[in-house]
């Protein structure tokens, strides 16, 4: 086709959809350079973060907006805001009191889950509200948000646990979230939304239904741009003696399981998009007949008012996959792939590293192949961490981002929240520790036995030496490397 052809078919295809793609059309036809398009991402990011100083946000993940549309530039300058892509649930409710009563019963105590609930006018009893709700569910995503938009009223449940977060008791925020000690989640109050805040900083052409938790029930994620109050980081001084990261170290000894990084970027994001994950299912009704496809391995472990899905935000937003995929497929090392692999080098699962300011490592998505690993598969992710670990702390680093922290995965492997100004803090203290960007080796194979506690736990005492600071006990394995040391300082004298 001649350049003339094909600029005009390009014309052709503007006007044919011009509402959709006009934005499209116009980067085709007058493409940015670089420059200018990181330029305008930072206005961009700027604006976001504007609003959200205004308090021009709902629900606890202090969702901003959908627009601008995600771009590789706006999530590098948003995330300098402590600004992410995420989103956020709606659920639909009969009354206030019953959107409260679904709120608290969220599995996850967790504020930065909570979602914003529309509740249906006019339903004269439970009955009526299921029909109403099983007749939203046959519209579009789309159609379902704007049939009450205007009409319904709208809250979100403040149970001011993240106000802790601000107190600097990170700490007894996990432990709300993990019902420990005896630590319940208190009451919520209740926060009416504008509807209009809706109107203008929905994207409907994006929202998509999740209805594979029938605990849950049906509801819509809008995905957008968000500023939550806090970040969770794990210190990493902290698990150099936790028995987390010691049990993980040992499992993957056991298992010859070894660590590679963005060797196979298809094969990473394939899995997490494929991956099956639990799922609550009260009834139990679901597993005879939803059964097709789920492997043999996960039917037969299948817990009680469980069901196996795949639910995976990168299988519901195609675009984020195909963005994501690119970015590992980079060479800026912004995005990599922690892969955990077999003795047969198969990649069994891990977990993805973002990189923020060339400083700030955050990971981010985990994954593991839990129909082959039905039992171990949750280890798999935390090996991925202590490579990571490794890597890091080796290099100088003290700390890894551990994101919104929604799962008590990042709990269990001692991740808390901290304000996000705490978390700058910590971000500018390393551009000035590391001017050029930290040089954590994410490109060398790790191996369980590349670092021991022995000389980590070494490295920490060195840095915290003081006066009045007595050294811990020795371990079985640092006598041992003691004794190992000794005697090859003896075999070298006697060579001499």
């Amino acid at each position: 086709m001649s350049f003339l052809g094909k600029n005009f078919l390009i014309f052709f295809l503007c006007l044919a959809s011009i509402a959709e793609a006009s934005i499209f059309c116009g980067q085709i036809l007058n493409p940015k350079s670089k420059e200018e398009s990181i330029a305008e991402a930072r206005q961009q990011a700027q604006d976001l973060l504007t609003k959200a100083q205004r308090g021009e946000s709902v629900s606890g993940r202090n969702f901003i907006s959908s627009f601008p549309p995600r771009t590789p530039e706006l999530l590098e300058e948003a995330a300098k805001n402590q600004i992410t892509w995420w989103g956020v649930r709606i659920f639909f409710a009969n009354s206030i009191e019953e959107a409260r009563q679904h709120s608290m019963a969220e599995p996850e105590r967790d504020q930065l889950l909570q979602g914003i609930y529309i509740i249906i006018p006019q339903q004269k009893n439970s009955s009526d509200f299921q029909a109403t709700l099983r007749e939203l569910t046959d519209l579009s995503a789309k159609e379902a948000l704007q049939k009450y938009l205007n009409s319904a009223v709208i809250v979100n449940f403040n149970y001011h646990t993240l106000d802790l977060i601000l107190k600097g008791e990170g700490k007894k925020y996990a432990q709300i979230q993990d019902g420990i000690g005896g630590v319940k989640m208190p009451e919520p109050t209740v926060e009416r939304i504008d509807p209009r805040f809706l109107i203008e900083r929905f994207d409907a052409n994006s929202v998509y239904w999740s209805k594979s938790d029938a605990g849950l029930g049906p509801f819509l994620v809008q995905p957008g741009w968000t500023l939550g109050l806090a970040k969770g980081h794990i210190p990493l001084a902290d698990t150099l003696t936790a028995k987390a990261y010691k049990d993980a170290r040992e499992i993957a000894q056991k298992n010859r399981w070894h660590v590679t990084f963005n060797t196979d970027p298809e094969g990473v994001m394939n899995m997490i998009r494929d991956q099956w994950r639990l799922a609550s299912d009260p009834n139990h009704a679901s597993l005879s007949k939803d059964s097709t496809g789920i492997p043999a391995n996960l039917l037969a472990h299948t817990p009680k008012n469980k069901k196996w899905v795949q639910n995976s935000r990168y299988k519901s937003d195609p675009s984020l996959y195909n963005q994501t995929l690119a970015a590992l497929k980079s060479l800026d090392a912004k995005t990599i792939a922690v892969e955990v692999r077999n003795e047969q080098n198969e990649l069994i699962g891990g977990m993805l590293l973002l990189v923020s300011e060339g400083v700030l490592y955050e990971g981010d998505t985990v994954f593991y192949d839990n129909a082959k690993y039905p039992v171990l598969g949750v280890e798999i992710p935390r090996v991925a961490l202590v490579a990571t670990k490794d890597r890091l702390y080796s290099s100088g680093i003290p700390i890894l981002g551990a994101g919104a922290m929604t799962s008590k995965f990042s709990r269990s492997m001692g991740a808390y929240l901290i304000t996000n100004q705490e978390l700058q803090a910590h971000v500018d203290q390393l551009k000035t520790q590391f001017p050029n960007g930290a040089p954590a080796d994410f490109k060398t194979p790790w191996s369980p036995s590349e670092h021991s506690e022995a000389a980590l736990r070494q490295q920490q005492s060195e840095q915290n030496k003081g006066p009045k600071k007595e050294r811990p006990a020795l371990t079985p394995e640092e006598r041992e490397a003691l004794k190992q040391a000794a005697l090859s300082r003896r075999a070298q004298d006697q060579k001499k």
